[in-house]
């Protein structure tokens, strides 16, 4: 008896072994690709040379491991295990939060302010900003800020209990949107609005296994950027809005992309979403902004779905600064084109970031604005920093501190101030004789 049982597991085995053979050699059974991003290994040349360089050998067995047959469907079995018996997840990043709802790590940095890259260097940002902001009003181009909803800002009543025993300071959000505000940079701010509507809405704005956005909160939201854009430059544009709302449990787009990403054998269960049929009203003459987007992921949604090419003109989407998008389906590398000129293509640049990309919003914008639209004599860069440092109410306070010490008149004391900002950011210049791409004041920012 004992024989036969053995003999018989040995023939299970084998015959399992034959099957992911035979699947690994003719596909027969059509199984689902994982999501997410994998490096793909093709099958190495083998050669006497790579096989005395042991090359071949270092090839060959990651592309059989990638290639085995019903390899999916066994790293499925195995992450549907580890999550149903133990809560736990091998997506990069992803935390399982009560009730299972999903998020990503850095979304939970920045809300419990972990990723808060202190006061001096946002500081240092948004005053660019706002001084990017005046040069490119002068030419009639409007700069925006918006922050995308974080999903952490929006549910923490979700958030796992161990990432916020150690309580929470101050996020690059909260601080980011309250001083953009303070310097009078046309700001918009869909993560605190969709916060105040989040008990009024009968449809998820964040879906539970999702990171991004829904379609329904980006329609919203979106209705909402059209308004403030109306308002901004005194247009009419289209009458963007739906005329009605497809309710289902079949998530669509990126409204479940973090379950995707976790491979499991069955999703996690989530309420069902709403998908809004969107229209554009053209009844009456209408004016189509020519809009720049610099962002991260969250204006792909917009982008992709077709609803910012019906609304602009010009429909230009910048990822994170580096890969470059028309509208056309062209694409470029951003560091190839010419900057001043396609900046100055535009009626608006838009630069939109979640929570969880502000440590480094906005992805090199200001940088190259900054170099741009530096004045190039002393007078107007005595100008210049005037503007920037009545601008701030913090460093204004400083300088009247400096008054108190010295005993030297306010009007004296900002013009040091102001000749010391200049003689420092004039002393770094670039080898084409044009002012660095980092003008530092040493104060406030010291050079890296």
């Amino acid at each position: 008896m004992e024989k036969l049982v053995k003999q018989t597991l040995v023939f299970i085995v084998s015959m399992l072994f034959m099957l992911i053979y035979f699947q690994h050699l003719t596909k027969i059974i059509k199984i689902a690709k994982l999501h997410g991003s994998f490096q793909e290994y093709k099958r190495p040349k083998a050669s006497v040379k790579t096989w005395i360089s042991a090359d071949f050998q270092k090839l060959f067995g990651p592309y059989i491991e990638q290639n085995i047959g019903f390899r999916n469907i066994l790293i499925r079995i195995k992450n549907q295990i580890e999550f149903s018996l133990f809560k736990l997840n091998s997506a990069n990043s992803v935390i399982i939060g009560k009730k299972d709802y999903l998020f990503e790590l850095n979304y939970i940095s920045d809300y419990t302010g972990k990723s808060f890259i202190g006061k001096k260097q946002a500081d240092e940002r948004l005053l660019k900003l706002k001084y990017i902001q005046d040069q490119l009003k002068k030419k009639n181009i409007d700069l925006v800020i918006a922050f995308a909803p974080g999903k952490a800002s929006f549910y923490p009543e979700y958030i796992p209990d161990m990432y916020l025993e150690k309580g929470k300071t101050i996020s690059n959000y909260i601080y980011f949107s309250k001083k953009s505000r303070e310097l009078g940079i046309n700001t918009i701010d869909f993560n605190r609005y969709l916060m105040n509507i989040k008990d009024s809405v009968s449809w998820p704005i964040y879906p539970k296994g999702g990171i991004h956005w829904s379609i329904y909160g980006m329609g919203i939201c979106m209705d909402s950027l059209v308004n403030y854009f109306e308002k901004l430059r005194g247009i009419e544009m289209l009458d963007f809005g739906w005329t009605s709302l497809e309710i289902t449990n079949k998530l669509r787009e990126t409204d479940d992309d973090v379950n995707d990403g976790m491979n499991l054998l069955w999703n996690i269960p989530t309420a069902a979403c709403a998908y809004p049929n969107f229209t554009f009203g053209e009844s009456t003459p209408k004016v189509k902004p020519a809009v720049l987007t610099i962002a991260d992921s969250f204006y792909w949604t917009p982008f992709g779905s077709g609803i910012s090419g019906r609304l602009f003109s010009m429909n230009d989407y910048w990822y994170y600064y580096e890969q470059a998008y028309d509208g056309n389906g062209n694409q470029y590398n951003v560091k190839d084109l010419d900057r001043k000129k396609e900046f100055e293509k535009h009626d608006i640049i838009l630069l939109l970031a979640t929570e969880a990309n502000l440590s480094r919003f906005p992805f090199g914008f200001i940088e190259d604005a900054w170099r741009l639209y530096f004045p190039e004599t002393t007078e107007e860069r005595m100008s210049m920093f005037r503007s920037i440092i009545n601008s701030d109410s913090s460093w204004v306070a400083d300088v009247s501190l400096e008054v108190s010490k010295t005993g030297k008149s306010f009007d004296k004391a900002m013009n040091d101030e102001i000749e010391k900002a200049v003689h420092y950011d004039t002393t770094q210049k670039m080898n084409s004789g044009s002012v660095k791409d980092r003008t530092n004041i040493q104060r406030y920012w010291p050079v890296k």
